[in-house]
């Protein structure tokens, strides 16, 4: 996984890092063979240079990454936002954000089980009971691997 620098406001790799462990929802981008792009937020996990989601079997995404496995993936937090009261046009944002580039893999059979147990523990704060088999056939996990991510911040204590 390459770290590319920001042109301003760059995030060092341990902040890229931490952003990705925590977020919950991320934007998945995708393009399938007409070249449309396609946006949908997704829940996930990141794992040692991979991002992991679930989702049905069947899906405009999966068809997208079944004709075009390459992808774009963000995350963002804001951490506050304001309008000068005096200049309307005075405004700003504080926030961490993260964009990530790669390839993404529709994992099967036994592949997707442990990505799914790291997804449900993820969302439920702790261990969780083994998934029925009926439950991981009918869920569908994909794997993406990063090539490159960038980070970007403002965290400064006054506007814009």
């Amino acid at each position: 996984m390459k770290v590319v620098r920001a042109r301003k406001r760059n995030m060092d790799e341990a902040g890229i890092l931490d952003l990705l462990s925590r977020a919950e929802v991320g934007q998945l981008a995708t393009a399938g063979p007409d070249c449309k792009p396609y946006v949908i937020p997704v829940c996930f996990f990141y794992e040692d240079g991979r991002i992991y989601i679930h989702c049905a079997l069947n899906g405009k995404k999966l068809d997208n990454i079944r004709a075009n496995p390459g992808v774009s993936f963000s995350v963002f937090e804001v951490l506050g936002m304001g309008v000068g009261a005096d200049r309307p046009c005075n405004s700003w944002a504080y926030y961490r954000s993260v964009v990530a580039s790669g390839r993404a893999r529709i994992l099967g059979g036994d592949e997707k089980l442990r990505p799914l147990r790291l997804l449900a523990e993820k969302f439920a704060h702790g261990p969780v009971a083994e998934m029925p088999s009926d439950s991981v056939g009918r869920t569908c996990v994909v794997e993406i691997t990063i090539d490159e991510v960038c980070g970007k911040k403002n965290e400064k204590n006054k506007p814009l």
